[in-house]
């Protein structure tokens, strides 16, 4: 039983990295660092205290972007975002207007409250995808950066 536990301890020693890598490659966070080594592409990354020096309330604690004009990677990128918004987010607005399309997702907790906003926007040239995260986030709050 010693060399089952011995073999046990060697499995959960592989397979949780491994598991690991797979989660941070359908996440947001394995995206920025996926997207942010071509050339072609832009990310950002705010904190709660730049976003609070741009007047934004405390709801949102923190905001990444990934800009991609690199047409080589677009349908990737589409793609991946899809990936991601089909396990952990729910779809709350779409538009299509020609070759424009903005997609909002929201992930909320069990309470009801949005802890996440993804908005997400292509056409034939690029795509940019924002996420915001924080607690009980309000479109209002949503605004306040889109109007900075």
């Amino acid at each position: 039983k010693l060399i089952d536990m011995k073999r046990f301890i060697l499995l959960i020693a592989i397979c949780l990295p491994l598991c690991a890598l797979a989660q941070n490659r359908d996440s947001f966070e394995g995206l920025m660092s996926k997207y942010s080594k071509y050339d072609g592409v832009t990310t950002i990354e705010l904190s709660g205290d730049m976003l609070k020096s741009m007047g934004v309330e405390e709801s949102i604690s923190h905001m990444e972007a990934i800009h991609v004009e690199n047409s080589n990677l677009l349908s990737e990128f589409s793609d991946d975002i899809a990936k991601i918004t089909e396990s952990a987010y729910k779809l709350m607005m779409s538009v299509n207007n020609d070759d424009n399309r903005v997609k909002i997702y929201t992930r909320k907790l069990s309470n009801g409250e949005v802890e996440q906003l993804l908005i997400y926007t292509s056409n034939s040239t690029q795509g940019v995808c924002v996420r915001l995260a924080g607690s009980n986030i309000q479109l209002q709050d949503v605004g306040k950066i889109i109007s900075f």
